[in-house]
């Protein structure tokens, strides 16, 4: 088994499989993140990470999910308030083995802190701010 480890590792090295991982995650989960952030007017680093993250974990956001955010939607509402609601939408519409799980991850992201299995995350820590505008988004 260490063997066909250390082969993957050689394999992951190369520059073109790199490259070829970057174009991935940028076409398939990136770009369509940042569309849903601005589609939702998020602004925020926390905003795009949580957009990131439906992407990757749940395939974007179900229609079904949108409209219950759509009818929670109010003037003015502060960015943080509506990333709570998305949070919140997206895990309603999991899998119902795991929505509780991924509310846990959804709400982390969402607030900037949180507990997901067992582990307490603080994602300013790992430089991700709510208060600090996303480059992405602008």
């Amino acid at each position: 088994m260490q063997t066909w480890r250390s082969m993957f590792a050689l394999f992951g090295s190369f520059p073109e499989v790199q490259a070829e991982q970057l174009r991935h995650v940028n076409q398939d989960y990136l770009i369509p993140a940042i569309v849903t952030a601005k589609n939702l007017g998020f602004q925020s680093e926390l905003g795009l990470a949580l957009t990131f993250d439906i992407h990757v974990q749940n395939g974007g956001i179900k229609s079904a999910a949108m409209s219950a955010i759509r009818q929670q939607l109010t003037p003015g509402m502060a960015e943080g308030d509506l990333r709570v609601i998305v949070a919140n939408a997206v895990a309603d519409s999991a899998n119902s083995a795991f929505i509780e799980d991924v509310r846990k991850r959804k709400l982390t992201i969402a607030t900037g802190q949180g507990q997901v299995h067992g582990h307490t995350f603080v994602l300013e820590n790992w430089g991700l701010s709510g208060a600090a505008s996303a480059a992405e988004l602008n």
